[in-house]
């Protein structure tokens, strides 16, 4: 593989980038990055100038983040994640919701994204919970309330809201889940 790459970037006089899965001599698995380009002189190439560097912790992280993407996308239960800021009006909108999320609200993905939670909430929405969870969002803490939502067709429907911050090193709020 990094034999062809070399040859191409010889022929083509382009640089080049190949990733191996490779194993040690402790049968231990590693990602190896091989990247490269020909030292062109006179025309000609003179020879090939590469790195090569372990991303076996990238590519850890990428599948972790593959995998817990699909299992917050088919999982059975709503995940929306908002913007932390504003809490007061508009309020913060929304990032991103999941498939259950669609099938819950009637709402698609597109019609959701940044709009606010808001827009699922009626006139029979209790205000004093949504009160409550105000003041946790404020305070960048957790909030749990049960609570009546409407979906796009205006059926009311009963959902049990946990809210969390996701913070930054210093526990600044970035967004909630």
């Amino acid at each position: 593989m990094v034999e062809r790459a070399i040859e191409r970037a010889i022929e083509r006089q382009t640089e080049f980038t190949v990733e191996l899965e490779i194993m040690t001599a402790q049968q231990r698995r590693r990602w190896i990055e091989v990247r490269g380009e020909p030292d062109v002189q006179a025309g000609r190439v003179a020879r090939v100038v590469g790195t090569a560097r372990d991303i076996t912790r990238q590519k850890s992280r990428l599948e972790r983040l593959r995998l817990l993407d699909a299992a917050v996308e088919h999982a059975h239960d709503m995940v929306i994640v908002t913007e932390a800021q504003p809490i007061d009006e508009p309020g913060p909108r929304i990032v991103y919701v999941n498939e259950a999320f669609e099938k819950q609200t009637g709402y698609t993905r597109g019609e959701a994204i940044g709009r606010t939670l808001r827009m699922l909430q009626g006139e029979d929405t209790d205000r004093e919970a949504l009160g409550r969870i105000r003041a946790a969002l404020e305070r960048a803490e957790p909030a749990r309330e049960e609570v009546l939502n409407y979906r796009k067709d205006g059926t009311p429907y009963w959902i049990d809201l946990s809210i969390v911050p996701v913070t930054t090193g210093d526990g600044a709020p970035t967004h909630y889940l």
